[in-house]
């Protein structure tokens, strides 16, 4: 069920053990539309939350205030189709007035970013991978594998009907006479339509600006699901028996200006799988690899499962099915910490911020360390120490007072 999530009555047959990857409610996150609703809400509400999302319009709604804007903003846009992928219907224009937004059908319409930061003269923009893995705490991850997609001719805000200037799709960009010509990226050194993350962020390291481009990348990424965790927390709530059985895998879309200020363009719940290059293994065998580590995929009988469960079970059964379940030996790199404090640990902490703690608070800490001791190249995002700023963003939950307790003192 990659591509889909499963019926609700299903999800709530599923068992602790079982993962399932897809959260209830958090499809949302994958329509353009909605994200940029949600975020001008918030910014209508002068939350800093939307700060890095382009302004957004979803036509033929949204016409009006379109040309109301046009005071502030008169142009150029970007024009996507709504629930469009692979680049298809993507077009820029100069200029866009009321009459003609409502001729354009149901579709997405961006301020265009004209500052983009470019490397070698060509714009370019960064596909990361971000999971999700709980909405209750929600607990977020971005991993170190990634890459960016570069347009084929230098840019020119002059010439705004030449996507190979000014869209960065690869399923657009390899209709380029040039872009089959070109060698293939690695790791060490930039090469081509698409480079490699490290290779990227080796050019912003070479300037300077590396360390501080990824900490607002963070920040940007946290922002956006913040936005969202009131909605995703509250479908999965109904929806779910166990609080990890889901999680979800998104594909972030992230342009960075001259400013070096990150703008998220897209949340893809349902991330291409496919690879056209080597690139495109190295880096997605890895996440994959990693991802079903962090989640604590291991393989599991289902059928012995369930006989464990009953009551009936005899002794010499759970012994052969405690073998059969165990999680099999996973390698860790040595940057990750292995070590997961103890329950007297937990509760010792948390006592000092909390006026009582109870069980399921040290459970909810103990979850989210394994899962840390877990995670090879996944780096946590949400919580974190600085995570007391988002608190009056966030639903006033037992859960988040918990791991606000905890991550500061981590």
């Amino acid at each position: 069920a990659w591509g889909s999530t499963l019926p609700g009555a299903q999800l709530q047959q599923m068992q602790a053990w079982q993962r399932h990857n897809h959260i209830p409610g958090w499809s949302l996150l994958n329509n353009k539309g909605v994200l940029g609703r949600v975020a001008e809400r918030a910014r209508a509400a002068g939350q800093s939350l939307s700060m890095n999302v382009p302004k957004t319009y979803v036509l033929p709604e949204h016409a009006e205030q379109l040309q109301q804007d046009k005071s502030d903003y008169s142009g150029p846009y970007i024009i996507k189709p709504i629930g469009g992928t692979r680049g298809k219907g993507i077009r820029l224009v100069d200029k866009l007035d009321g009459e003609e937004a409502k001729k354009c059908g149901r579709v997405v319409v961006q301020r265009y970013i004209k500052n983009p930061h470019l490397i070698q003269g060509r714009k370019y923009d960064l596909r990361l991978y971000v999971t999700a893995t709980s909405t209750d705490p929600m607990r977020v991850y971005l991993h170190d594998e990634g890459y960016a997609r570069f347009c084929s001719e230098d840019f020119d805000l002059s010439r705004p009907q030449d996507l190979f200037r000014h869209v960065t799709n690869s399923n657009l960009q390899k209709f380029h006479s040039d872009y089959a010509l070109r060698k293939e990226s690695t790791a060490q050194r930039g090469l081509g339509s698409k480079w490699h993350i490290a290779a990227v962020r080796d050019h912003w390291r070479r300037s300077g600006s590396d360390r501080l481009i990824w900490d607002r990348i963070q920040e940007a990424i946290v922002r956006a699901f913040v936005l969202f965790e009131a909605i995703g927390f509250e479908e999965a709530r109904k929806q779910l028996r166990h609080r990890n059985t889901c999680f979800c895998l998104f594909g972030v879309d992230i342009l960075i200006d001259s400013r070096l200020r990150p703008w998220l363009l897209e949340l893809n719940g349902v991330p291409s799988t496919g690879t056209d290059s080597t690139l495109d293994i190295a880096i997605k065998t890895a996440m994959f690899g990693d991802l079903l580590s962090l989640v604590g995929l291991a393989s599991r009988d289902p059928s012995a499962a369930q006989k464990q469960a009953a009551s009936d079970l005899t002794a010499s059964l759970s012994q052969r099915q405690s073998t059969k379940l165990a999680p099999p030996s996973m390698h860790v790199p040595a940057h990750v910490p292995t070590r997961v404090p103890t329950p007297e640990e937990v509760r010792a902490v948390l006592a000092r911020s909390l006026s009582s703690v109870q069980p399921q608070d040290v459970e909810l800490v103990l979850e989210w360390e394994e899962e840390k001791a877990r995670r090879r190249g996944w780096e946590p995002l949400f919580p974190s120490p600085s995570m007391g700023k988002y608190l009056p963003h966030l639903p006033h939950r037992r859960s988040n007072q918990v791991m606000f307790a905890w991550a500061p003192r981590r």
